[in-house]
């Protein structure tokens, strides 16, 4: 199956893999494809987005310290979920050790102790500290530079601060960022209030600092394939500040619409946190100008100008600064907790007892959610061996490919040879006027989309369950399913079954006509033959039932089974599974066609064009794959 973060695990493999192979694009895939969008650029935001995305993937170094990092990664011969696994285990690591020693240089050992707690269940919308990606790679690596370079038992070595102003600010566009807060740390650190001036015991750090940030401002003038990620900083667009800031202002409200509703606790943060931070500025200006109340201010004053700055998606800044935000304040909270405690009054401690019981309950419920999502609901199944050799077996006639989706299964091509091949992303060119000659021009061979999504059982029922997925109905939730328009003069019908469990008895029946009983054995993997009641005579419903089982239908035959073909794509075939009522669908139906399955995919122009020309050869790897017939 695909990376745990589906479509975003893959992007980062996808960059992991350029990093080696060569960014520029200068092979079969990429020249295909940006010379595409070059010449079907939209305006419309969501294929703009679309593009956007198969443009770095192909063609673009966004983040080039973490595509070292991820392709050293795939050059041990992992698969893409194992590989991600590992650079996943690596980020939290990271995370793990700057968390702790950040929260202890500015709040203490006690408080760091508490405040890691705390921060153990915090999931933060959008922009979270339970995602392990560049961003929060970049986040890890800000905290450690901040707290190196903000301390005052010594001076930063320069060279050290080079190379990791250099190190985080590849790893991701916001690295930048974290370097300049950590200036900003040293310079507040060296303020002397009662001479109202900056006093640098060496400045040689906030030039190496600087010149880390510079080096990949810079670069995208000197490297061509560094330009595309560089627009990314000129802040609001043509539409105008105020409209910047209102879309903005939109998506920092929803953030907090989705805090109070369903992750309550972090308002305790904020509120023991600032009654915490009110404290230290009645007490007096040295405790106030701490280096933890200047990177609070600072941070606070960038989260208000990152309302200015417009990207793909709302306040999409604004929650990367969030997360920095509630670490502030989970320190603050952990610091007035452990004061409170060591008052030994009775009543605050229960409070405390109180306050944390009710956080880890409630991020609890919201963990075993996060869970599941990313486990069953986000990824759709995809398997590489299979895909890989699929590709392999079309390579000598150097296919033209198009792609009917490009999150999933254009990216599961460039990592496992797709590279090598001409490429058409549907999607990218949605929006154009001219599709239908764009296609014509191309001249596909093969296409490339996904099964139905809704064929990924567990994902599409929203169940929350550790089992191995499949496509296919599970017969442990389904109640039955049926057969419609079945091809006439059929007497047999193959079903692909996956039973871990005991055997079990599948009872096929037709109105007006005896039952028939198709027995599968126990810890079956395969095909077996089910005879029906009577010969079809074209259009007839067969009902399948069966007792509760842990068994799964995965494909369909009505005739010899094809080792490459699950499911009967020439026939017809309307699958319907009924589900219990109290499921979050109650039926499922299935249309097994090249025409529906295309149309599902929003490539009707392709079937337009091509019609009965196009043939399913392969659906094993998840992924299917139809031949483009071309009149010889």
């Amino acid at each position: 199956e695909v990376p745990r973060l589906g479509d975003d695990g893959l992007f980062y493999l996808v960059k992991g893999k350029a990093f080696y192979e060569g960014y520029l694009p200068d092979y079969p895939a990429a020249k295909s494809t940006t010379a595409l969008i070059s010449r079907v650029k939209s305006s419309d935001p969501t294929t703009s987005l679309v593009q956007w995305k198969i443009v770095v993937a192909v063609a673009d170094a966004l983040t080039p310290v973490y595509d070292m990092l991820s392709g050293m990664i795939l050059k041990i011969g992992l698969e893409s979920k194992w590989a991600f696994a590992v650079s996943e285990l690596l980020c939290a690591a990271v995370m793990t050790l700057a968390l702790a020693w950040f929260l202890f240089q500015f709040f203490g050992v006690a408080a760091a102790a508490v405040g890691l707690v705390l921060l153990n269940f915090a999931i933060l919308p959008n922009q979270g500290l339970h995602y392990f990606i560049p961003s929060t790679f970049a986040f890890s690596l800000g905290l450690l530079f901040i707290v190196y370079i903000g301390r005052r038992v010594a001076i930063p070595n320069p060279w050290f601060v080079l190379f990791g102003s250099l190190c985080i600010s590849g790893v991701h566009l916001i690295g930048k960022l974290y370097v300049v807060l950590g200036v900003a740390v040293y310079v507040t650190s060296n303020f002397k209030g009662r001479a109202n001036r900056f006093r640098f015991p060496d400045r040689r750090p906030i030039l190496a600092a600087l010149f880390g940030v510079l080096f990949w401002v810079i670069l995208p003038f000197l490297a061509p394939y560094f330009s595309r990620s560089f627009p990314v900083f000129t802040g609001a667009d043509e539409s105008g500040l105020l409209k910047t800031f209102l879309f903005n202002a939109s998506g920092a409200r929803q953030l907090a619409a989705v805090i109070v509703r369903d992750h309550y606790y972090l308002l305790f943060f904020a509120v023991i946190g600032l009654f915490n931070w009110l404290i230290a500025f009645w007490k007096g200006k040295r405790r106030f100008e701490s280096g933890s109340s200047h990177l609070l201010m600072i941070v606070s004053g960038l989260m208000i100008l990152s309302l200015f700055h417009k990207f793909f998606y709302p306040a999409e800044s604004f929650s990367r600064l969030l997360v920095l935000f509630c670490v502030l304040q989970a320190g603050y909270s952990a610091r007035e907790m452990v004061r409170l405690w060591d008052l030994r009054n009775v009543g605050l401690r229960l409070a405390i007892a109180g306050f944390g019981t009710v956080s880890i309950f409630g991020a609890y419920t919201q963990w075993w959610g996060y869970i599941f999502g990313n486990l069953n609901f986000r990824s759709p199944i995809v398997y590489e061996n299979e895909f890989r050799w699929e590709l392999a077996q079309l390579a000598q006639s150097s296919p033209r490919i198009v792609y009917g989706e490009t999150d999933f299964s254009f990216r599961v091509a460039l990592l496992n040879g797709g590279r090598d091949f001409a490429a058409f992303p549907y999607p990218a060119a949605t929006t154009a006027p001219n599709l239908k000659q764009e296609l014509e021009a191309f001249s596909p061979t093969v296409a490339i989309v996904p099964n139905f999504s809704d064929l990924n059982s567990l994902s599409f029922q929203k169940t929350e369950t550790f089992q191995t997925r499949y496509l296919g109905i599970p017969l442990a939730l389904a109640e039955r399913f049926t057969l419609s328009h079945v091809p006439e003069k059929t007497k047999e019908i193959y079903f692909f079954v996956e039973n871990s469990g005991p055997q079990f008895s599948i009872t096929l029946s037709m109105q007006g006509s005896k039952k028939r009983v198709l027995e599968v054995p126990a810890g079956m993997r395969g095909w077996c033959l089910g005879t029906l009641p009577v010969p079809a005579l074209g259009g007839e419903t067969v009902v399948a039932s069966y007792p509760h089982n842990s068994g799964w239908l995965r494909g369909i035959s009505f005739a010899r089974p094809h080792g490459r073909i699950f499911w009967p794509w020439d026939s017809g075939l309307r699958l319907t599974a009924v589900y219990p009522e109290d499921s979050t669908h109650r039926l499922q139906v299935l249309d097994f066609s090249p025409e529906a399955l295309l149309k599902y995919w929003d490539m009707g122009n392709l079937w337009e064009l091509y019609g009965k020309r196009l043939r399913v050869i392969s659906d094993h790897s998840g992924l299917v794959f139809l031949r483009v017939e071309h009149p010889s």
